[in-house]
């Protein structure tokens, strides 16, 4: 289709999501590239052309064509998402940050927003505000097993640099206290984990859920539930 019509893009977006599905995303490349400098006032092909370049690890070419693409398509929330996709693949957590603020500030609603912000908040260490950001993604989908995971390791992770804390201080009574807010956080980590280990049942994802709940009843020195979870984590109790 492309050699006998060349000026044609429905050929270069047919060959290149042909190699997509076969998992060859390099090949896709050249005819997405080529599909959308024939015709640049097509998002579908501006996306493909974005989407493919992250599939194929680079992701700053990825934010450099999806800017522009965005420019051109602003009303294109596919095109939104790939841009952003393509700041965190890209290691920019600040500006995919930034644009998350802006992508949520313009749909409150947005489940996938919400988890993705999250998720970086958590990965740039801001527990609190990954807190907010997970606990609402879960509201807005609650069949997302990952928020639920993520939202129970915000938790976990706020404890451990409550107990970092509580390490480094000399005063006997802070560090109590800061003992009792680590031990709330952890408790409060096994309500979104339990919900994670239920909707990733029987997926692969399942051991890592209980991984986690492994090691957040040791720490709170609950032995049985640490059993209980410990084949499913794929941990010898003997």
């Amino acid at each position: 289709s492309t050699e006998l019509m060349p000026d044609s893009t429905q050929g270069y977006l047919g060959l290149g999501l042909a190699f997509l599905r076969d998992g060859n995303a390099t090949q896709a490349l050249e005819p997405f590239q080529r599909g959308a400098e024939i015709n640049g006032d097509d998002p579908v092909l501006a996306y493909y052309y974005g989407r493919t370049l992250v599939l194929a690890d680079r992701a700053s070419d990825a934010v450099a064509y999806l800017e522009e693409a965005q420019n051109r398509f602003p009303g294109d929330e596919d095109i939104q998402t790939m841009l952003l996709n393509a700041y965190t693949l890209s290691g920019e957590t600040d500006r995919a940050i930034e644009r998350y603020v802006e992508a949520i500030e313009r749909q409150p609603d947005n489940g996938a927003f919400r988890y993705n912000y999250g998720a970086l908040l958590l990965q740039a260490e801001r527990y609190d505000e990954a807190i907010v950001q997970l606990q609402r993604a879960t509201e807005l989908d609650p069949t997302n097993s990952d928020a639920f995971y993520n939202l129970g390791a915000a938790y976990q992770n706020l404890a451990a640099a409550l107990n970092e804390r509580a390490n480094s201080t000399e005063d006997v009574d802070e560090a109590n206290d800061l003992i009792d807010q680590r031990n709330v956080n952890l408790e409060t980590s096994l309500g979104p984990l339990m919900e994670a280990k239920t909707l990733s049942a029987g997926t692969p994802d399942e051991a890592g859920v209980c991984d986690a709940l492994f090691r957040v009843y040791t720490q709170l020195g609950r032995v049985d539930d640490a059993e209980g979870v410990a084949e499913c984590a794929g941990i010898s109790m003997d």
